[in-house]
């Protein structure tokens, strides 16, 4: 089947769905983002992304 063989079942209705899925997947990133930057989450993720052990430890089983 090719790319065009699709087409034909997208109504407008179905694309119209679409876009309020885009505009709303743009908005839930947009809310993420404000709650990243008040509560210092680039910072956060640094923090953990930091080795607070040995190399030499990474793979010891501790309990």
């Amino acid at each position: 089947m090719g790319v065009g063989g699709n087409v034909a079942r997208y109504s407008i209705t179905g694309s119209a769905k679409k876009k309020a899925n885009i505009h709303n997947g743009e908005e839930l990133i947009q809310k993420v983002w404000k709650n990243v930057r008040s509560n210092n989450g680039i910072m956060v993720l640094l923090q953990l992304m930091m080795v607070k052990t040995p190399i030499t430890d990474a793979d010891a089983y501790k309990r």
